[in-house]
């Protein structure tokens, strides 16, 4: 977000179109979670979770490469699809590893940088938009990728495929994704357009309100 201004101005786009490598993120990470019990069941979660974390270091690099617009989209949503595999995994792997007796030590240990990421990102990502470039706000997550990539392959225990036949549910993800997708967009509609009152934000939505109705009805 602190971005936008510089991203508007060197991709030489406008705040509506860059604003989407923002919520094509938001959207991918969506997508992706329903993606993440699956996967666990399929596959060793050791790999699952490296694999996440590749995509992700991917995704950055993509992203400060960037040309234009419409790629650095594209980079995001591979990063958001990357990160949406990766945080409920954490959480599923966590509670494998660690145990009842010291769970509530190890989610405190963890859900810290949580909470104090979003008060400290902003003031890192000003520091690197003043006196370096755009890039480096994707450019700083490729370390930190590579050294847990390192740490993965180094320390993780392996986690074996919980169960393999389970069956994905292709059908009840394109309700869930469509209606998430639909919310998403008809609230950016809503705010480029000052008001949710309008013919798009109302039609958007409610078509997001009959994929989600329709999700409860597949589930039920």
């Amino acid at each position: 977000n602190i971005a936008v201004h510089s991203l508007v101005r060197n991709l030489h786009s406008s705040v509506s179109t860059i604003q989407w490598a923002v919520t094509g993120y938001v959207l991918a990470t969506a997508i992706a979670v329903t993606f993440s019990s699956w996967l666990l069941n399929q596959f060793d979660g050791k790999k699952v979770f490296l694999a996440g974390e590749i995509i992700f270091a991917f995704g950055s690099v993509l992203s400060a490469l960037a040309i234009n617009a419409q790629f650095l989209i594209g980079a995001r949503l591979i990063q958001g699809f990357a990160g949406g595999i990766i945080m409920p995994l954490l959480t599923t792997l966590l509670v494998q590893t660690a145990g009842q007796k010291v769970m509530g030590q190890m989610m405190a240990t963890v859900g810290l940088p949580i909470i104090i990421g979003p008060l400290v990102g902003p003031i890192i990502g000003g520091i690197i938009i003043k006196y370096l470039s755009w890039q480096w706000i994707f450019w700083v997550n490729v370390p930190v990728a590579v050294i847990s990539i390192l740490l993965i392959l180094w320390k993780m225990p392996s986690y074996p495929a919980q169960n393999k036949s389970a069956k994905m549910d292709f059908v009840g993800i394109v309700f869930l994704a469509g209606a998430t997708t639909s919310k998403i967009y008809g609230i950016v509609k809503a705010a480029r357009k000052a008001i949710f009152a309008n013919k798009d934000t109302l039609h958007i939505n409610g078509l997001g309100l009959a994929l989600a109705l329709l999700y409860v009805f597949w589930a039920m």
